[in-house]
């Protein structure tokens, strides 16, 4: 046991060494995936938005988990429109079934950084280490890796803009979500922590992440009670063993036999994670009766994990928390109250630590007491995009902040009425405003400068107008109720 801290000790300083020392980032090319209009936009959610936008995959180098050089994907989506300067919003995405179901390959959640761009930003999406283009096996949840796949794909995507006649500051927004949450708060630490980089991240939304994994993840899956994706923890025990050498490569050494054949088959790339679960439940259900995902280890491996808490899965486990630091960008961690799949308590006790450690401006919000995992995505993305809208900052080309004429007023309202001046006096404008958690309040058709809004129902608290012009032109403004 001894040795096998002493080499995982070795091995985790070789690979902050490397993380810290190697500056593997370099842009090696893209491809054109698609468009979407605004049409789109408006017709599939209702949104609507400031531009169009387009979508490519791009190739980059970076960095094996062994310190080798890779070549890794991740999606760029951009605006149509090059006369701004835009800030750039880096999305991480959650867990993936097989190696090509990834942003940069059109997964379902390619739409989240579209919408995003589609707001006046431009979006990143990396796949990361093992994923897309990566060779060899995701090292899920690695949070290490996960950050750095980030910060080089940020750093290589500069001469992408550069190649589509864009420009970006070097002014950086972090969201995920599920394992995009784990692996936003990783990037979002190293983007803060390295100084040298040059980003300067302003605003984080961090949504339903297993940001504790050490205690409030591995008790949710080492308890006796059953859990929908068993498969989570062969993942984690494949990618950790891939970096930590937790088993050594004899998985019969950690799980049972009739476990562990399945397993292999998705190490192998033979079955996706999706199909490994379905199988797995199945075997679950046949020997126990429960999907319990600590039956599936050897008991004398379970019961070493409980008691040793320098055991080696329990040092790995910690090694990968990302919630012991005080990040000094705005932070909304947002999460629901009934999630099945990563307990609501990581974003609590990630808050909770944070501000401990001197964290002034980070707040965890439950946007939906009764969301589950899957239920709680569309909330909280509306809510990750009208609080980064908050810190929209679009510059022209002599680099001067470009700020629609559009204000509210009385600003702060106290007295439950506001205007919306500066607007074209011969235009109608149809206007949305939206509370901080992203929902509507209030709609006004019609609208045209200088008329009186009614807040007399609204609650205290920070708003965000949307203004659109029945000749295309969209703006936002923000105001106060006291």
């Amino acid at each position: 046991m001894k040795h096998q801290i002493v080499r995982l000790f070795i091995l985790a300083c070789s690979i902050f060494s490397i993380s810290g020392n190697i500056d593997a980032q370099k842009y090696i090319s893209s491809e054109y995936l698609r468009s979407y209009d605004q049409a789109y936009f408006l017709s599939e959610f209702s949104l609507f938005v400031n531009n169009a936008v387009e979508l490519y995959r791009i190739n980059y180098t970076t960095k094996n988990i062994e310190g080798k050089v890779d070549t890794a994907s991740g999606l760029v989506v951009i605006p149509d429109n090059n006369n701004f300067t835009y800030s750039v919003i880096a999305y991480h995405h959650g867990t993936v079934g097989s190696r090509y179901d990834v942003p940069s390959y059109e997964s379902f959640e390619v739409l989240i950084p579209s919408i995003y761009a589609a707001y006046g930003f431009i979006s990143i999406a990396p796949d990361y280490l093992g994923l897309g283009d990566s060779k060899g096996f995701h090292p899920y949840i690695h949070a290490a890796s996960e950050a750095w796949a980030t910060k080089d794909m940020l750093i290589a995507a500069q001469d992408f803009y550069e190649e589509r006649g864009i420009t970006a500051k070097k002014r950086v927004m972090i969201s995920g979500y599920s394992q995009g949450g784990h692996a936003g708060m990783a990037a979002h630490k190293l983007l803060e922590s390295d100084p040298s980089l040059g980003f300067n991240v302003v605003a984080a939304t961090h949504m339903s992440g297993p940001y504790d994994i050490s205690s409030n993840m591995k008790n949710l899956l080492l308890d006796d009670g059953e859990y929908p994706l068993v498969a989570y923890m062969p993942y984690v025990a494949l990618a950790f063993d891939e970096v930590y050498g937790i088993f050594n490569g004899d998985i019969n050494s950690f799980f049972l036999p009739n476990y562990s054949s399945l397993i292999l088959q998705f190490y192998r790339e033979e079955i996706d994670l999706w199909t490994l679960n379905d199988l797995l439940i199945a075997e679950l259900n046949n020997e126990f009766g429960k999907a319990n995902p600590a039956k599936m280890l050897i008991p004398q491996v379970l019961a070493d994990i409980i008691a040793d808490d320098n055991h080696p899965v329990n040092v790995a486990l910690r090694d990968n928390d990302v919630y012991d630091w005080a990040p000094k960008a705005d932070t909304r961690l947002l999460y629901c109250g009934k999630d099945e799949q990563v307990a609501f308590q990581n974003s609590l006790t990630a808050e909770a630590k944070m501000k401990a450690n001197g964290a002034t401006k980070v707040n965890a919000y439950n946007i939906d007491p009764n969301g589950n995992h899957s239920s709680c995505v569309s909330p909280a993305v509306t809510n990750s995009v009208f609080f980064f809208l908050g810190f929209r900052e679009l510059t022209d080309t002599d680099d001067q902040i470009i700020v629609n004429n559009s204000y509210v007023t009385p600003n702060p309202v106290n007295n439950g009425e506001i205007t919306i001046n500066g607007l074209n006096q011969s235009v109608e404008y149809k206007i949305d405003i939206y509370n901080t958690n992203g929902a509507l309040v209030k709609s006004v058709d019609n609208y045209k400068s200088d008329h009186m809004i009614s807040t007399i129902d609204f609650t205290k608290g920070m708003y965000i107008a949307k203004i659109a012009s029945n000749n295309g032109e969209i703006y936002s403004t923000k105001f106060v109720v006291l």
